[in-house]
């Protein structure tokens, strides 16, 4: 007798348990989040953790490095110095944001000089110029200059292609003071806000001898904007190339 009661103790306690692991189940399946490109958690078809698939972020090994041309020192005066550095997103469809790079000046013993610092962002498929100016080193002489990026870009994918830019330069003035004039034309619906302008002159053999950079703030739908780009004195060869490079951020 006692040992049938046990049983039936046992069987309702059993049954308990499972009243309480469905109760419980019920209560993870409805209140369980869907899944999401932001949950920490490989699913949905990601490739990795929140990336690839049906996610926008682009897992790492889907997307082709950063191409970097050039780094370029040029001299301004004593002491005083520019660099620029010439870069291309070689990814058709991916964009990334807020990309640190850092760039490093050292002397002809690689010696470092000084560290300068900042942050890009990438359109699709897209050449760019980096150009920093007023760089002053006291008396040290840099010789050579390297840019690398500090962290990963975060590529995201770009259904919207970015726009044709038109350029229109008029002819370089090299004396007495040289200067270039550049006109960029909107033919979409949408104006252009902030639109950094890059210039790279080069000799020749297409070596960069000189670099400059301007913002264009406002550009209207079916309009042109306008920037002017001087330097200090005449150079010995005026440039044979003239490159602009228009970038602007497409959201």
């Amino acid at each position: 007798m006692a040992s049938w009661s046990r049983r039936r103790q046992f069987s309702y306690f059993l049954l308990l348990i499972i009243l309480v692991a469905a109760v419980a189940g019920g209560v993870f399946v409805f209140y369980r989040p869907e899944p999401s490109c932001g949950d920490g958690r490989q699913n949905q078809g990601e490739l990795d953790i929140d990336c690839g698939g049906a996610c926008t972020a682009v897992c790492p090994n889907e997307a082709l490095p950063i191409k970097v041309a050039w780094t370029r020192i040029f001299t301004i005066a004593d002491g005083v110095y520019e660099v620029g550095a010439l870069l291309t997103n070689p990814n058709s469809k991916l964009a990334a944001t807020k990309v640190p790079y850092s760039i490093r000046l050292v002397d002809d013993q690689n010696i470092l000089i000084t560290i300068k610092q900042g942050e890009i962002f990438l359109n699709p498929r897209e050449s760019f110029a980096i150009f920093l100016n007023g760089i002053d080193v006291g008396r040290r002489k840099p010789a050579r200059a390297f840019i690398e990026f500090t962290q990963a870009p975060r590529w995201e994918r770009v259904v919207e292609a970015p726009p044709t830019i038109i350029v229109t330069k008029e002819p370089f003035i090299n004396e007495p003071n040289p200067k270039l004039t550049v006109e960029i034309t909107n033919n979409t619906r949408t104006a252009w806000e902030n639109v950094q302008l890059s210039v790279v002159l080069s000799d020749q053999d297409r070596n960069a001898i000189a670099a400059s950079a301007t913002i264009v703030e406002h550009v209207a739908a079916n309009e042109t904007g306008k920037a002017v780009f001087t330097w200090p004195r005449p150079f010995a060869e005026p440039p044979q190339y003239i490159d602009v490079y228009p970038h602007f951020r497409l959201d």
